[in-house]
């Protein structure tokens, strides 16, 4: 029985720890990426159109998108399973 509950809590710590990796992975990533769509978006409103900045802008929001969805897996594993 015992060496049961030390599996389970090292898999909790692993899911910790994972999480803990993909939150500092997305404000790693997801701040800057946050930074540059406003600018490229702020610049689109004014009227400067530059088409190379805007691909960029859609491919980073696709990246952007992808971080939010594996934290979001992440954090969906910590929860306990419904009944």
């Amino acid at each position: 029985m015992n060496d049961s509950k030390r599996a389970q809590r090292a898999e909790a710590d692993a899911h910790v720890g994972g999480t803990v990796r993909a939150m500092l992975l997305f404000l790693v990533v997801g701040i800057p990426i946050v930074l540059f769509d406003w600018r490229v978006l702020d610049e689109v409103l004014v009227g400067k159109l530059h088409s190379q900045a805007i691909a960029i802008a859609l491919v980073l929001a696709i990246v952007f998108v992808v971080c939010a969805w594996v934290l979001g897996r992440h954090i969906r594993a910590l929860l306990p399973p419904e009944a």
